[in-house]
């Protein structure tokens, strides 16, 4: 058999592969066959607006990266003008919300959407207590933990709200109304 060698500057080795080894493999992942698939269709829809072909065409690159890299570029310049803070609030916000109307509709499931706004209201308090200017929300890691608590809390494979509810809301409820009583 055939065989290629490279040499790998950072080890200062010679690695021997077949050919047999080199050779892509034929098939391609589902990921990448989507992407393709969304990236050729978002070519076809491009044609027909007036200026994207042709600023693809001066860049020598598809219509669908045009969009996709102004697309990405406005949502950079979103988050600067709002801040990431802003941005995750919005986020966790607005599926919640909607979910929780339709709960409400269909008279199940309210009680998991009411812990998940208490929790989400609870960041709030905590976030108000510290005053502005606020070291919390200018701080990217605790947007970022907030960003992961709050999402973990309405997924719905997570039951993370429900959880919070049984480890830590229920106890200190329990805890005050033994008192009150």
């Amino acid at each position: 058999s055939h065989s290629s060698e490279t040499h790998t500057p950072e080890t200062n080795r010679i690695t021997t592969m077949s050919d047999a080894d080199s050779k892509p493999s034929p098939v391609p992942s589902a990921a990448k066959e989507q992407f393709a698939n969304f990236i050729e269709k978002l070519n076809r829809q491009c044609k027909g607006l007036p200026y994207i072909p042709v600023i693809a065409e001066k860049a020598k690159t598809k219509p669908a990266y045009v969009v996709l890299g102004g697309g990405g570029f406005l949502f950079f310049i979103f988050v600067l003008m709002v801040g990431l803070n802003a941005l995750v609030e919005m986020a966790c916000f607005a599926y919640p919300a909607f979910m929780a109307i339709k709960s409400l509709k269909e008279s199940s499931g309210y009680e998991v959407w009411l812990t998940y706004f208490m929790i989400f209201s609870s960041f709030h308090v905590m976030e108000a207590l510290y005053g502005h200017p606020d070291p919390m929300t200018d701080s990217t890691t605790y947007i970022l933990f907030k960003l992961v608590v709050l999402v973990l809390c309405f997924l719905p494979m997570t039951n993370g709200a429900e959880r919070i509810y049984k480890m830590g809301i229920k106890r200190v409820i329990a805890a005050a109304d033994a008192k009150t009583d």
